[in-house]
C-alpha cells in the first residue's frame, strides 16, 4: 500500500522531469532564436544590392548613392542589438539551468531571469527606435530629397514587446516566488 508521503516524492519527481523537459526546450529554443536572428542580420550582406532595392521600396526613395559605411553602420546597429539579445538569452539560459538542477538556488535563478527580461525588453525598445536612425543613414547621401527619418512599428514589434513583457512579469512573480520562500524557510 502507497503512503500520501511516497506518493508526494513520486510526484515530485515526476514534476521535475517534466520541469527539465520544458526547461532543455526552452533553451534550444533560445539558442534557434539567437541564431535565426543573426541569420537575419547577416543574411543581405550577401546580397547588398538586394537590401537596396527593399529599402528603395520601403523609402519610397532611389537610394542611388549608397556609400559602403552606409551599409557597415546600418548593420552595427543590427548587430548591437543582436549581441544584447545573445547576452539576454544567455542569462535567461542560466536561469533555466539552475532551475533545472536539484539544488537549484530560486535567488540567483530569478535574479538572472530579470536581468535577461530587461535585457529583452531593452533591445526589442533599441529595435524599434533604431529604425529612424537606420534610415537616415541609408539616405544621408540621397540627392534631392535629403535625409529621411522613417519609423513604422509592426505587428511584429506588438507581439515580441508582449512577449517581452510577459518574460519580465514572470521573472518578476518568480523573483517574489524565491523571496517568499526564503523568508519562509524559518518556520519549515
Amino acid at each position: 500500500m502507497e503512503t500520501a508521503e511516497s506518493n508526494v516524492h513520486v510526484n515530485a519527481d515526476v514534476i521535475r522531469q517534466k520541469l527539465g523537459i520544458t526547461v532543455t526546450a526552452l533553451q534550444v529554443t533560445g539558442i534557434a532564436y539567437v541564431a535565426w536572428i543573426f541569420w537575419l542580420i547577416l543574411a543581405p550582406l550577401t546580397r547588398p544590392e538586394s537590401l537596396v532595392n527593399w529599402l528603395r521600396i520601403a523609402f519610397h526613395r532611389p537610394l542611388t548613392n549608397v556609400d559602403t559605411w552606409q551599409f557597415g553602420a546600418y548593420f552595427l546597429v543590427d548587430l548591437l542589438n543582436w549581441l544584447l539579445i545573445a547576452v539576454a538569452a544567455s542569462y535567461c539560459w542560466s536561469a533555466m539551468q539552475q532551475i533545472k538542477t536539484a539544488d537549484g538556488n530560486d535567488k540567483v535563478a530569478s535574479s538572472r531571469l530579470v536581468v535577461g527580461a530587461w535585457l529583452a525588453c531593452i533591445a526589442e525598445a533599441i529595435s524599434i527606435l533604431a529604425r529612424p536612425l537606420k534610415s537616415y543613414v541609408m539616405t544621408v547621401n540621397d540627392n534631392g530629397e535629403g535625409p529621411l527619418f522613417h519609423w513604422y512599428f509592426s505587428p511584429q514589434d506588438l507581439v515580441v514587446s508582449m512577449l517581452c513583457l510577459a518574460l519580465l512579469g514572470f521573472a518578476y512573480v518568480f523573483s517574489w516566488k524565491a523571496y517568499l520562500a526564503e523568508e519562509n524557510k524559518g518556520f519549515i
